[in-house]
């Protein structure tokens, strides 16, 4: 649920500020990232197949969780309205 709901954000940001991600490579990033957050997350709660590869997709899901945070921090997108 959060994931949709964080999904649905990204793509309501790129309408009500009428961003092109491939003109803004920031918010092409930005939604990569989240993308790879959720396959990583699926990957670490259900789909991986033994317990090493659940837990290194979930260190990775908190490296792209890391990495979404850091690029929200440095790319404003109110600085590219």
């Amino acid at each position: 649920m959060n994931d949709t709901l964080l999904l649905i954000a990204a793509i309501g940001l790129v309408m009500v500020l009428e961003l092109n991600p491939l003109e803004q490579p920031w918010i092409l990033a930005k939604i990569i990232g989240l993308l790879a957050y959720i396959g990583l997350g699926t990957v670490a709660l259900e789909r991986g197949r033994s317990k090493a590869i659940r837990v290194k997709a979930f260190i990775a899901a908190l490296g792209m969780f890391a990495y979404i945070v850091a690029m929200a921090v440095t790319n404003p997108p109110r600085d590219h309205a």
